[in-house]
């Protein structure tokens, strides 16, 4: 017994889906645009809600009927439900029917309840609600019905009051006199009510009626506006004839001419203009009364001069359009535009040529990005290629740097083979060197960034051995700095940064001949967008890096071309790789930054590198540990690498430094080793050609030692596989091929945290 208010919940549910209401719904409640939906729909909520709702009240109310003998009530209220379920399964009679059904057994109920408890309790709300409804389901007919057979029926009720109907209701008298006063105002009321409601679904009705007549009208006007199309379409393919009418109406033809954004215009066979749109003077930023008659030579240089030249002389030689052609124009107090032609001959009336017309479409903005498109791709084959070679010789590389160091240790200040071998090392560090200039200009090398001051940096360049040895080459170049003693900061690399400015300062003393200046500047710019460059902020603060120097500077044929992997007009070999400012463009892109170059030949180069500023304070550099202070004390180290060589190396540098080294080839020997063999740190190559790498090597070991304490060495840049070893509890990163105080460092660290 207890579960059957919940399936009865459930097959109500299910009564009340939208199944069940479009089942039984009739056809102009599902239609909108039937002439009674709103009457219909009124009608049909009244009886679902009747058949839903009003069964519970009608059960609820059962036993209080038979408590008190309310026959009658009990009679009214089972007829009226079964009414209204017989509507609800039934909805395909006539409207008037059910409505009139409806309604007579609101007012049924409403009878039975005043003759079975008196006019005086809440029996006349039934007698209100009967009009209300009449006056919504069946309009001004249903409305004065109602209302008269409730008047008629206020009098019977005061007739049985007076003839004592109800004994025990008041006296005769003093109940006649107080129904006379009830029915007044129940009139008064129910006719005002009901004259509003009936007002109200009468616009309603109106208003809808209005609104189909609107939606009739749109989709006529919109069926001529398709028409329209239509007739456009094939107007348009007469194109040619209708250009021919459009002549002869010199004010149309000016009015359309002004309004579309390319710049038209027309030249003599001469190349002088005759005519032009307000877009093509916008372009040349000229006056129309300095324009007329201009040749077009005039502001394009004899190259592109030569370009459109030869357009004009297909187009004259063939009658045919010319197919877009990108030239470059010189507005006037502005710099170079590029401009795509579409040329045509103008024939007039006799059919000579006596001109030409063209679009003309400043395609700047899409050149510039189609250029920094074109770098970008070139930049990311070179990120392939360093990706690739950056790993092994990395790895390659430990041994000379690496054994080197090893072998200084042990060597006497006065030994003869200390400088070959310093010399050796130092060549390994600079082959290293050009390995991070590789996957910096790859993208794909940069250092997690801090805040730096530029001015520092420019400082430490100037005090280093590479300018000095700069100087000792160029001894007749003259290096000066102007640096802004208030400068912002930034959110850099240090070490990319530094290379930057290395690159810039060589090349700068590498352009001067004979003798000349380089200077090195630093301010900070405020530079607000303009509309030719919108993807810059709106307002930026900038820190601004600038190299001039007074050689012999750029050809302009080779300005596109100076930020490409490997070009280079100098000696390879002898004095760069190619890299270098291909590594400059790398790190500026890195930095969210932007670079401005002016060059002329024989007047110099100015290289301006413009970072976002930021107003955080730099941090304080660590000072580098003593010697004793990165020793171990006999700690296990496991060393999981894939190359001889590197296992080599690292063990040596940790049994030099007092650890415990045991090393293994793969991540397969290092899970079997952890599970009987406890170590105190694992040295984790990321990259390992067979087997698994550095990342699942790792998860298999917390698995089998949770918390075990890790840093991650590798030939190859920081990845994302690196970051989620990491994220599960790995250390440090370090970079092959790595000294034996960063290794050091790094060890001591880990082993003293509390991880």
């Amino acid at each position: 017994m207890k579960k059957l208010p919940g399936v009865f919940a459930t097959q109500l549910k299910n009564l009340l889906t939208k199944s069940i209401y479009e089942k039984y719904a009739p056809a102009a409640v599902l239609n909108p645009d039937a002439p009674n939906h709103w009457q219909e729909k009124v009608l049909y909520l009244f009886i679902l809600v009747s058949v839903s709702v009003g069964f519970f009240v009608y059960v609820l109310g059962i036993y209080g009927n038979i408590t008190h003998s309310y026959w009658l009530i009990l009679l009214a209220v089972t007829g009226g439900y079964f009414a209204c379920l017989f509507i609800f399964l039934f909805p395909n009679l006539p409207f008037p029917v059910r409505a009139g059904m409806v309604c007579a057994f609101i007012y049924l109920i409403g009878m039975s309840v005043i003759l079975t408890v008196g006019p005086f309790y809440a029996s006349r709300e039934w007698l209100f609600a009967f009009t209300v409804i009449a006056a919504v389901l069946l309009g001004w007919p249903g409305a004065l019905l109602s209302m008269g057979i409730n008047l008629a029926t206020w009098f019977a009720i005061g007739g049985l009051i007076h003839i004592g109907f109800w004994d025990d209701i008041f006296l005769r008298s003093e109940g006649s006199h107080y129904w006379f006063m009830i029915a007044i105002d129940l009139l008064f009321i129910l006719v005002s009510t009901t004259l509003l409601i009936t007002l109200f679904f009468i616009r309603i009705d109106e208003s809808d009626r209005a609104a189909k007549s609107y939606s009739q009208l749109l989709l006529n006007e919109r069926n001529k506006l398709s028409e329209s199309n239509e007739r456009l379409a094939r107007e348009m393919e007469d194109r040619r004839a209708v250009s021919l009418a459009l002549e002869k109406s010199e004010e149309k033809y000016r009015t359309i001419l002004e309004t579309i954004e390319d710049g038209y215009h027309e030249v003599d066979l001469r190349g002088n203009l005759i005519f032009f749109n307000r877009a093509f003077a916008g372009y040349l930023g000229y006056g129309d009364e300095e324009l007329l008659s201009m040749s077009y030579r005039a502001f394009m240089d004899q190259q592109n001069a030569q370009r459109i030249y030869k357009v004009y002389n297909t187009v004259f030689s063939t009658g045919k359009p010319s197919l877009p052609t990108d030239v470059e124009v010189i507005p006037l107090n502005r710099g170079p535009r590029t401009l795509s032609v579409v040329a045509s001959l103008i024939i007039d009336g006799q059919g000579n040529p006596v001109g030409f017309r063209g679009l003309a479409r400043d395609i700047t903005q899409h050149k510039q990005m189609e250029n920094r498109l074109q770098q970008a791709r070139k930049m990311e084959a070179l990120g392939t290629l360093a990706g690739g070679v950056a790993h092994d010789l990395n790895n390659t590389l430990s041994g000379i740097v690496s054994y080197p160091e090893l072998l200084l240790l042990n060597m006497a200040p006065t030994d003869p083979l200390r400088k070959p071998i310093t010399d050796m090392m130092k060549s390994g560090e600079k082959a290293a060197a050009i390995v991070q200039d590789m996957l910096a200009l790859a993208r794909r090398g940069v250092a997690v960034k801090e805040i730096i001051n530029l001015n520092d940096l420019i400082r430490e360049y100037l005090a280093s051995t590479e300018f000095m040895t700069l100087q000792t080459y160029h001894a007749n170049v003259r290096f000066e700095t102007r640096l802004e003693k208030s400068l912002l900061n930034l959110c850099g690399s240090p070490v990319h940064l530094s290379k930057t400015l290395m690159n810039l300062v060589i090349n700068a003393a590498e352009a001067i001949e004979n003798s000349g200046t380089v200077t090195i500047a630093t301010e900070n710019l405020y530079i607000e967008n303009s509309h030719a460059d919108p993807e810059t902020p709106q307002e930026v603060d900038y820190v601004t890096l600038s190299v001039r120097d007074t050689g012999k500077g750029i050809p302009p044929d080779d300005l596109d071309k100076i930020f490409e992997p490997f070009f280079t007009k100098k000696s390879m070999g002898r004095s760069g790789t190619g890299l270098g400012m291909a590594v400059v463009w790398g790190t500026v892109e890195d930095h969210g930054g932007r670079i401005d170059v002016q060059s002329a030949e024989g007047q110099g180069t100015t290289f301006s590198l413009h970072f976002p500023a930021t107003r955080k304070a730099a941090a304080r550099k660590d000072n580098p540990a003593p010697w004793e202070s990165i020793r171990g004390r006999g700690e296990r180290i496991l060393i999981v690498d894939d190359i001889e060589t590197q296992r080599q190396v690292a063990g040596e540098i940790l049994s030099a430094l007092g650890y415990s080294p045991i090393a293994v080839k793969s991540g397969e020997e290092a899970v079997d080793y952890i599970q009987t063999h406890p170590v105190d740190l694992i040295l984790l190559d990321m990259i390992m050609r067979d087997g698994i790498d550095g990342l699942e090597t790792y998860r298999r070991i917390i698995e089998l030692r949770p918390g075990q304490k890790a840093i991650i060495a590798s030939g190859f840049s920081e990845t994302e596989r690196v970051y989620e070893a990491q994220a599960l509890g790995a250390g440090a990163y370090l970079k092959k091929p790595y000294s034996i105080e960063k290794l050091g460092l790094a060890i001591k660290r880990e082993l003293s945290s509390n991880g």
